[in-house]
C-alpha cells in the first residue's frame, strides 16, 4: 500500500481529548484497521466497527465515521484527516455535532485529535 493511503492497520503514538493528553495505558490498547470504506477498532478488547466515508478532494480532507457494531452504534463522528510524515492523524468532534475546523484539541470540547502510526509487518 502507498504511504499515502489511508487503508491500513495503525496503532496509536499519541492522543488528546478536550486539550489534555489521553491516557498512554489506553492508547496502548488500541488498533484501527481501515479496509476501502470499513474501519474496525480494537480497543483494550472492545471493538467497534463501521463504515467511513472519505472526501480526499477538500481541504482538510473530511471523514465521516459511522459506527455499525459495538459501543458507537449508530453514531455518526464528524471528522478531518491528513497524512504526514508517516502519521495519519485524525480529528473527531466526539459530539458528533461539527466536523473540526483545526487540528486541535481545545479545552471543554468533545474534540478528539489522535496521530497514528502504520503497524509493519
Amino acid at each position: 500500500m502507498g504511504q499515502n493511503t489511508i487503508e491500513d492497520t495503525w496503532v496509536p503514538v499519541s492522543a488528546e481529548l478536550s486539550g489534555q493528553p489521553f491516557p498512554e495505558e489506553i492508547l496502548g490498547t488500541m488498533q484501527l484497521s481501515i479496509d476501502r470504506n470499513d474501519y474496525f477498532v480494537n480497543a483494550g478488547g472492545v471493538l467497534d466497527r463501521g463504515v467511513i466515508f472519505i472526501d480526499s478532494e477538500k481541504v482538510p480532507m473530511t471523514m465521516d465515521i459511522i459506527g455499525t457494531e459495538g459501543p458507537n452504534r449508530g453514531r455518526t463522528f464528524l471528522a478531518i484527516y491528513k497524512i504526514e510524515n508517516g502519521q495519519l492523524i485524525i480529528c473527531y468532534d466526539l459530539e458528533g455535532r461539527r466536523r473540526p475546523e483545526e487540528f486541535r484539541s481545545k479545552p471543554q470540547s468533545q474534540i478528539f485529535l489522535m496521530r497514528y502510526r502504520r503497524v509493519r509487518a
